[in-house]
């Protein structure tokens, strides 16, 4: 859940920072939840771009959507 969620304005939904790199992400969206789905398991999956391979850890998913 969204903290201070208002209807159909476009909110702040995460936020990352890689100290690492010093990229930074952030979501923004009309929707009041985000379902968050981390690489922990990546090792073995089909290669990405370029033919580099994944491994564990390496990737996170963040999908904007409404409560189940």
């Amino acid at each position: 859940m969204i903290n201070d969620y208002e209807a159909g304005q476009l909110q702040t939904a995460a936020q990352l920072y890689s100290p690492q790199s010093g990229r930074q992400l952030e979501v923004l969206t009309t929707q009041p939840a985000v379902q968050i789905y981390t690489g922990n398991w990546l090792e073995g999956c089909p290669a990405g771009k370029c033919g580099r391979g994944y491994h564990d850890y390496e990737g996170v998913a963040i999908e904007c959507q409404h409560c189940p």
